[in-house]
Formats: C-alpha cells, sequence, structure tokens
C-alpha cells in the first residue's frame, strides 16, 4: 500500500474537526479511548506528520492532538491552545507527548498545571529563538526550560524514553516489541 493511499485511510477514520479557541480557529484530532495522551507538535503543519503515531496511539489510548492556529507564533500562546483544547476535550488528567518545540510545551505546561499532568513522554526539547520565551536569548531560554524540568520533580510518573520509543518504533512497524 502507498503511502498516499495509507494516509487517505487514516484520514478517512481520523477527522479533522476544528474548533474556536481565543487564539483562532483550531484543528484537531481527538479519538480513541483509555488513558489520555496529548501529542504536542513543534510546528504548524505537525498534525498531520503525526499520522503513524496518532493512530498507533489510538488503538490503546484516547489520543488528541491539534494544529498550531494561524498567528500563533509564540510559545505562550501555543501554551495557551493546549490549556483551552485540553479544558474542553480531556476531562481527566492526562499524558503530554512531544519532540522539539512541542516538548518544551509539554515541559512548561506540566510545570504550571501538575495537577493535570499524568506524566510526560519528551525527545529533542528546543525552542525558537524568536519566542519571547528568550528574551535574554537562547542561553536563556534554555536556563529557564531547564529550571523548568527541575521543578518537575513532583510528576507521579516518568517514561523511559528508549524503552517507549523502541515499543512505539515496533508498533508503527507493525512488528511485535
Amino acid at each position: 500500500m502507498s503511502f498516499r493511499s495509507k494516509f487517505k485511510s487514516f484520514e478517512s477514520i481520523y477527522k479533522v474537526l476544528g474548533v474556536e479557541t481565543p487564539l483562532g480557529n483550531t484543528l484537531y484530532r481527538l479519538a480513541g479511548e483509555g488513558i489520555p495522551v496529548v501529542l504536542l507538535p513543534g510546528e504548524t503543519g505537525q498534525m498531520a506528520v503525526q499520522y503513524r503515531l496518532f493512530s498507533a496511539l489510538a488503538s490503546h489510548f484516547q489520543v488528541l492532538t491539534w494544529d498550531w492556529p494561524e498567528g500563533v507564533v509564540t510559545t505562550e500562546d501555543a501554551l495557551k491552545t493546549v490549556e483551552f483544547l485540553t479544558d474542553a476535550l480531556i476531562s481527566r488528567p492526562f499524558w503530554l507527548m512531544g519532540a522539539a518545540l512541542g516538548g518544551t510545551l509539554g515541559v512548561i505546561f506540566a510545570e504550571r498545571y501538575p495537577e493535570r499532568v499524568q506524566g510526560l513522554a519528551l525527545t529533542k526539547l528546543g525552542l525558537r529563538p524568536f519566542d519571547p520565551l528568550e528574551k535574554e536569548g537562547l542561553e536563556a531560554g534554555m536556563d529557564t526550560l531547564l529550571q523548568s524540568l527541575v521543578k518537575l520533580e513532583k510528576l507521579p510518573r516518568q517514561v523511559v524514553l528508549s524503552r517507549m520509543h523502541a515499543q512505539l518504533r515496533c508498533t508503527l512497524l507493525d512488528r511485535p516489541p
């Protein structure tokens, strides 16, 4: 089966929905049952890129992913979007899963709302050099991120990323772990 046909099949099963947020219309996908997992995109357009991960997780968890609304360019705006979507669509504590800037969003969100976050699965944390989060430059932004990570010791669970990565990779490749 070609990529195009796999993606078309994915899109027919997992419909894109829209919701009006304070920052504009936001597109999202929500599917599955079980422990909620929020996939945090690092940039606009990542919702489509995550299709294999989304479908693998949706067979075991309730999964929410979203695309950055037009005009959302700061970390703070993205955090407001995550807060709005999770308030509206998820009624209990959830896992945050993100890479690059999506992972950074997870760290900051978990620091601000530890009672809402059940756990984090993060990799390759990153920052945007033009973001107000890094008022003093990229180095100060990294210091802020590291301080936030230190404060997260209160989270009740941690995940061993290498094991989770191996299991997800096997799932995505349709192989047993």
